[in-house]
């Protein structure tokens, strides 16, 4: 019988070779891959921001008897004013629903003015005309600039810390009164390794998003 030799030098060499040749592709194609995944996550991030945010600019735009915008220092934000009728769904205490007061004899609809809604972007006080990038929505019963304790506090923040919309970089408004528009702009970015906006990263480490809208309001009648 033959006894089964061992394995010579150059095999195991040989071995090692091609073990440490497929340890090494592997390492390669797992940093690839995560590298994609974090560059995908950023920009989901992003747009997925700026695309929420948009539709709860929108929701109440749309639902709006007349809109302006407002300048504060360096801060634009915008003032919606409001049917008086509506319904709180969600039970924040603020309407998140409107509705029509009445229909004319000829098939028109009408509202009676209720209160003022804003958004702007601010600082963590929430008061309107400080500079930040925290997405504010605020209420107020009269036409003037919403103070801190107008600002919706459960719309800013998901908890105490944790901003709704952490991505927000920027946003504008374009009032067009005679078309009953509102056009706004929203931007947002995020680093691909983490969940927040970039800074003086460069641009391959970082996703961005813009968001442009323009929306009718519908209850103009009054």
């Amino acid at each position: 019988m033959h006894k089964r030799r061992g394995m010579t030098l150059v095999e195991m060499a040989l071995a090692l070779t091609l073990t440490s040749l497929i340890i090494g592709v592997l390492a390669v194609l797992y940093g690839f891959t995560m590298v994609r995944l974090e560059h995908a996550t950023a920009n989901f991030a992003a747009s997925d921001d700026a695309f929420l945010a948009a539709n709860d600019i929108s929701d109440v735009v749309s639902n709006s008897y007349s809109c302006t915008t407002v300048t504060s220092g360096s801060v634009t934000g915008l003032k919606c004013t409001m049917p008086s009728t509506g319904a709180d769904k969600d039970n924040d205490g603020h309407y998140d629903s409107w509705t029509l007061s009445s229909v004319s004899r000829r098939g028109y609809e009408k509202v009676s003015a209720g209160k003022r809604v804003w958004f702007y972007l601010g600082d963590s006080t929430g008061a309107f005309g400080t500079s930040g990038t925290i997405l504010w929505k605020a209420e107020r019963s009269d036409d003037l600039n919403p103070t801190a304790s107008d600002a919706i506090t459960r719309f800013a923040y998901v908890t105490t810390t944790r901003k709704r919309y952490p991505l927000i970089s920027s946003l504008s408004f374009t009032v067009n009164s005679s078309a009953q528009t509102v056009a706004y702009t929203i931007a947002a970015g995020s680093l691909i390794r983490a969940e927040r906006t970039p800074g003086t990263e460069a641009t391959n480490q970082a996703y961005t998003h813009t968001e442009n809208r323009t929306v009718y309001w519908r209850y103009w009648r009054k």
